[in-house]
């Protein structure tokens, strides 16, 4: 029962089975490119938004949701270190003991874990059109934008339209969608831009972005 819950979900996602052509667009080039996934994986809430910083630029900033999603993960894992530390010392038993060091350990985890999630989602995304470039990573604002310093960036005018698509994510205890927003360059390559699980923030974000690079935006759901 379940995996026909699942074959008929992917089957509404990609209905023609990942097949490009059968996407008809007013563009020889979406005919090209694949409408498969591109990042893997994805998450089941809304870990961005678009923003308008100025006339010039527009950047993809963390969901608040998200954002208290990572601090609490952080809360926690400091929240089970020192409980156990001050249950111990309350107790003037301070040691390596198993129970601790595995308590500590789970601690660790979730803390390392919800600081890694907020650094990843605070990431800067920027579409800037005063300098005339897309990018993804930390830049110093004040003496100019370093390009070679960057691994993920793009010149706009190289932006051919957008794309949205669909991913089923299975896990073991439970399964989602996450909604791919990606950059289809002139030459039908592709690059991510964000990868959460809210539809309606991914689509009302990619109709803004689109008209703010003044592109085609192409949705394969």
């Amino acid at each position: 029962m379940f995996k026909q819950v699942v074959k008929t979900v992917k089957k509404m996602i990609d209905p023609y089975g990942g097949d490009k052509e059968s996407y008809v667009f007013d563009d020889p080039l979406a005919s090209t490119i694949d409408w498969k996934p591109l990042n893997k994986g994805g998450t089941s809430m809304q870990t961005h938004k678009l923003v308008m910083v100025n006339a010039d630029r527009m950047e993809f900033k963390p969901a608040s949701g998200a954002v208290l999603f990572g601090v609490l993960l952080v809360l926690v894992g400091i929240g089970i270190v020192s409980g156990v530390v001050y249950y111990e010392y309350m107790k003037n038993a301070l040691r390596m003991a198993s129970p601790i060091v595995i308590a500590s350990g789970i601690g660790l985890i979730f803390a390392v874990f919800g600081a890694k999630f907020i650094y990843s989602i605070k990431v800067p995304i920027v579409f800037d059109r005063m300098y005339g470039h897309y990018w993804k990573g930390w830049v110093d604002s004040v003496q100019g934008v370093d390009f070679n310093l960057l691994k993920v960036h793009v010149p706009l005018r190289e932006i051919h339209a957008l794309q949205v698509i669909a991913e089923f994510c299975k896990g073991q205890k439970s399964s989602y969608l996450s909604y791919e927003l990606n950059i289809v360059k002139r030459d039908g390559s592709r690059l991510n831009v964000v990868d959460h699980g809210c539809l309606k923030a991914v689509r009302d974000d990619a109709k803004q972005l689109a008209e703010f690079l003044r592109v085609p935006l192409w949705e394969g759901l």
